[in-house]
């Protein structure tokens, strides 16, 4: 190594250690100073780039402090995380009454955010999904009926009956196709009063669907003809609103405006779209349509030539009793297959019969992932199995859309929609980019106060590590970053995000009153699973990471993970707030046995072998066990060792040395070397900052003939954010008694572990 690369090594270990004391000033001079040696260097450029971007955050940060009192009237403390779920809700329900299933699914979505685990959230998310696929449906039948093709109509009505047999838009369609095959019959008479809350209930009895659907439509001119195009388009759009991409289906909303003007689907669901895709600074505050007046309802049921019309009429309030639900399911099914048996008796003379279904084939899905070791793969957030080869499988008949999602830590979320119907097959060996490979587009969001409203576009600042951006959406590289909300009267903190799904990823920052304050709790990412997260004695998450809003001054937060030991802490909430990544101490379950490096020893226990020390802590349940060591220039060893729950137990090689004739040189064993002196390696800021860090960094050392250290290799780095390069920068300023072999000192390579406990 030459004299300038020495310098700039000093260099950057000066200015990682200034990192660490806070002195970001002065590591930003010291690395000035190494990138004038060496300006080339990555690594001096990357550490420069770090650190300008932590001041440019910190120095706005503390420039607007002093505008983020809030000035308002008094308002609640703290955001509800409750009272912000069931505002959600509402403004859902208020979006679905209104016909606009694109702004219904999008509140959802936002409280599932807030309470991932909320059975209520979930079962309302699949409802509207679920309407939104049988109108896809339905659209189609149109689309094929007013091209010409009443065969394909009748198909598409089978598929509605098949996926959901109540779904409001088969009756639409069935009606629409009633008309091609006899116009000029004229309705029945109405039924009696009694039959009207049968078919009611027949039509609201699906547990499921907790959404009434919205009233029926006009049904559409037979003389507004569009290309089968449109159809497809509009499918499209759906698929990619039920996947949630709604960017995505904004631009294909507007292609397919321009491309069929006339289309009236088309045109409202662009109009539903250009509501939630708004280029605005914030999201605007949801503002329910009044709903329609109520309206007669009539489902028609006509088995061969006699029609029946059943009016559905507005319940008189306390009057109205619900019969035997289980009846009326069983009144709705046999209702529609009637329609659609008539209905294949009319149109049979005009084309051959439909074949029978062929029997259901269940859908099979094989991943193989190349990159991590460790990571996790969901299917419609349920996690695929592992076979015997390693491969994520899953199989079964529940068809439909569904989403595909792939993470690990370092790599970007891989996700992607699969349309799974019968006799769907897939396998497919998937690589993950890592962090920083692509951008994405972040769409931020406020979280206002309680009770204040959402401010005017162009009033809030939003910045991205420490700098201003010119919109509420900007390309980022995925990877860490700081962002903050910055209004006039209200108080902000910056957020650290890892930002790890292309293509699009939504943010939600907090403004917060001059009386609270923001904590935010993460798991440490080798921590397993999810945690409950509860402040103040009341649940406020779960999941991997919280934030909550709450009054400055005393709180008490509690973290309970299943496996692990309870994390408790009491804090002072002040104007910064608190954050913390914490790991959870693992329920321990054994004990250790350590055992002593020279003389080295293979080593087995109870009859299994555990290799040639040295070796790290062997971790072995409570009891006894039978312990051997062996070495040719020794005596066997075989020791009773007890083992204890939780403790750490340690043995020495001592048996007496075997007398034997002295052998050639190359033939002898060679002894292994031992470190005489070690140099502790120096933390990296990153693992420092983020704290909680515990466990070893493996290393493959060449050490000489002089026991000086010739070469070092990391071979395992479980613990990452640059303690793999801390430890074998220390490593290579260890000296070791070298190895021998007859007593003569030979070159060897050995392996060591370092070992990192962050607070």
């Amino acid at each position: 190594m030459s004299a300038s690369e020495d310098r700039v090594a000093d260099l950057l270990n000066t200015a990682r250690s200034q990192m660490e004391s806070g002195d970001r000033d002065q590591a930003l001079l010291t690395l000035q100073k190494a990138l004038d040696i060496d300006p080339a260097n990555a690594e001096v450029r990357e550490g420069i780039r770090s650190i300008e971007r932590e001041i440019a955050a910190m120095k706005v940060f503390k420039r607007s402090r002093s505008m983020r009192a809030h000035a308002a009237e008094e308002v609640t403390s703290g955001a509800d995380s409750t009272g912000f779920v069931d505002e959600c809700i509402r403004r859902s329900q208020e979006a679905m009454d209104a016909g606009d299933e694109i702004r219904a699914l999008q509140e959802l979505e936002r409280a599932r955010r807030q309470d991932s685990e909320n059975e209520e959230i979930n079962r309302r998310i699949r409802a509207i999904k679920r309407h939104i696929k049988a109108n896809n449906l339905a659209d189609l039948g149109f689309t094929r009926l007013r091209s010409g093709d009443p065969a394909g109509a009748i198909e598409q009505a089978w598929n509605i009956f098949n996926f959901w047999p109540l779904a409001p838009g088969l009756a639409k369609l069935v009606a629409e196709l009633e008309k091609v095959q006899a116009p000029d019959q004229s309705a029945a008479a109405v039924p009696a009063e009694d039959e009207y809350a049968e078919v009611e209930e027949a039509f609201d009895l699906d547990g499921e669907d907790l959404i009434e659907a919205p009233e029926a439509e006009e049904p559409v001119p037979m003389e507004a003809e569009a290309p089968d195009g449109a159809g497809q388009c509009i499918a499209s759009i759906r698929e990619r609103i039920s996947a949630s991409d709604y960017a995505a289906a904004f631009e294909e909303a507007e292609s397919a405006r321009n491309m069929y003007p006339g289309d009236s689907t088309i045109m409202e669901l662009y109009e539903k779209l250009s509501r939630v895709v708004a280029p605005v600074g914030v999201e605007a505050e949801a503002v329910a349509e009044p709903a329609p007046p109520a309206r007669e309802r009539v489902a028609v049921v006509q088995p061969a030539e006699t029609r029946v019309q059943a009016v559905r009429k507005p319940a008189e309030s306390g009057t109205e009793q619900r019969k035997n639900p289980v009846l009326m399911i069983v009144v709705g099914v046999i209702a529609l297959t009637v329609i659609v048996l008539g209905l294949l008796a009319i149109l049979k003379p005009r084309r051959p019969a439909l074949p029978d279904a062929p029997p259901l084939q269940p859908y099979s899905i094989a991943i193989s992932v190349n990159g991590p070791e460790d990571m996790s793969i969901t299917l419609d957030g349920v996690a695929m199995s592992r076979d015997s080869t390693g491969r994520f499988i899953a199989a079964g008949g529940d068809f439909g859309a569904k989403q595909l999602e792939i993470r690990a830590q370092g790599y970007e979320v891989y996700s992607r929609s699969l349309d799974v119907q019968q006799g769907f097959s897939m396998n497919e060996t998937i690589d993950l980019d890592s962090l920083g490979t692509n951008t994405t587009r972040v769409r931020f969001s406020l979280l206002m106060p309680q009770g204040d409203p959402q401010p005017a576009p162009g009033e809030v600042t939003f910045l991205v590590d420490g700098v201003e951006t010119d919109s509420a959406s900007v390309n980022l590289p995925t990877g860490p970053h700081v962002f903050q909300a910055v209004l006039r009267g209200y108080n902000s903190l910056p957020e650290s995000v890892l930002v790890d799904t292309p293509g699009g990823f939504d943010q939600s920052l907090a403004l917060l009153s001059s009386q609270t304050s923001q904590i935010s709790l993460t798991l440490a990412g080798d921590v397993e699973g999810n945690a409950v997260f509860i402040v103040d004695g009341v649940q406020v998450g779960t999941g991997r990471r919280v934030t909550h809003i709450a009054d400055r001054g005393q709180h008490t937060l509690l973290i309970r993970m299943e496996g692990h030991e309870d994390w408790s802490r009491s804090i002072t909430l002040g104007a910064d707030g608190f954050s913390q990544t914490v790991s959870p101490v693992e329920i321990a379950t054994t004990g250790r046995l350590l055992i002593g490096p020279e003389p080295w020893a293979d080593v087995s226990i109870d009859g299994r072998s555990y290799g040639q020390t040295p070796l790290p802590p062997i971790e072995l349940e409570p009891g006894t066990y039978s312990v051997t060591l062996t070495n040719p220039d020794y005596e066997d060893q075989t020791s009773s060792v007890t083992i204890s729950l939780g403790e750490d137990t340690m043995i020495r090689y001592t048996a007496a040395e075997r007398r034997q004739q002295p052998e050639v040189i190359e033939e002898q064993p060679v002894l292994p070397p031992f470190a005489i002196s070690q140099t502790a390696p120096v933390i990296p800021g990153m693992a420092r900052q983020r704290g909680d860090i515990h466990g070893y960094v493996t290393l493959d050392v060449q050490v000489g003939t002089d026991g000086s250290v010739t070469g070092v290799t990391v071979t395992n780095d479980p613990l990452g954010l640059g303690c793999g390069q801390a430890a074998a920068d220390a490593v290579r300023q260890w000296r070791f008694q070298p190895a021998t072999q007859g007593g003569r000192p030979v070159e060897v390579s050995t392996t060591v572990q370092v070992r990192f406990d962050i607070d």
